[in-house]
């Protein structure tokens, strides 16, 4: 039975990655690239960019280790490790992806003239965006190494 335990774990923290993870990376590459490309007779709409961070974080929000959680033995302080630096790592996302929706939303006002963004607010909004990605980043990280070494840690009972 702790192997189902282990084996859930391990398998959320992939889901994570697959799900969350690898797809919120394609979708701030692709923002970016638009944001770079800003100009006076081309509109980017940054909406569909927004719409994408924010099925993001409502695919990470859906994923509640909390029941797994519960199943880890009481003696398995990695699986209690790892499940810990999977819910710091997945509220750091959630701060990353609003952060990356106030950066998009006021990229797309400010391409318009008379829109009021001034370049403080821009900065401020790319500034605030870049701090959560280091958090975000440095978590991950965490995660990924608490991940490997788990996986590499074969259960004292296993057949």
């Amino acid at each position: 039975m702790d192997g189902d335990y282990r084996q859930a774990l391990m398998a959320q923290i992939e889901q994570y990655y697959q799900e969350v993870v690898y797809p919120y990376k394609e979708t701030t590459t692709n923002a970016m690239k638009d944001a770079r490309k800003l100009n006076l007779f081309k509109k980017r709409d940054f909406g569909a960019h927004i719409r994408r961070f924010e099925k993001h974080m409502e695919t990470a929000e859906a994923m509640d280790i909390s029941a797994v959680e519960q199943q880890i033995s009481s003696d398995d302080v990695a699986g209690k490790l790892l499940a810990d630096q999977f819910s710091r790592s997945r509220k750091t996302f959630l701060r990353l992806c609003e952060a990356n929706i106030e950066f998009y939303k006021v990229t797309d006002k400010k391409q318009y003239r008379g829109s009021g963004i001034i370049v403080r607010e821009f900065k401020e909004a790319a500034e605030r965006m870049q701090e959560a990605l280091k958090e975000a980043v440095l978590e991950l990280d965490l995660l990924d190494k608490a991940y490997r070494k788990y996986a590499a840690d074969k259960p004292a009972e296993q057949d």
